[in-house]
């Protein structure tokens, strides 16, 4: 189960380098982990669960930059699923370095 997300970069989102500041990436991963979890009705399983999904845990690995008026894919899939967990993994890929 995979979720992809496209995003062109603006101004408002970067720094006075014009590189998108850190912060962003986490926002941008969290609105597809909520992406993926109405895609795969995981909220509506939870809901009936009486499970409340709260993040623990976050780490990120920036390994490039992301620029004024890039556009990226954010692709997140389900890397674990347990009874009472679920880790959920994801990958930038910037569309103007990657074809």
């Amino acid at each position: 189960m995979k979720t992809a997300i496209e995003k062109r970069m603006m101004n408002y989102q970067t720094d006075s380098f014009g590189i998108v500041h850190h912060a962003r990436y986490l926002e941008i991963m969290e609105e597809a982990r909520w992406l993926y979890c109405y895609e795969n009705n995981l909220m509506e399983a939870f809901h009936q669960k009486g499970i409340i999904h709260v993040i623990v845990n976050i780490n990120i690995d920036y390994k490039d930059s992301v620029r004024v008026g890039d556009k990226h894919i954010k692709n997140t899939f389900n890397a674990l699923h347990e009874a009472n967990k679920h880790q959920l993994s994801g990958k930038f890929i910037n569309q103007n370095t990657f074809p």
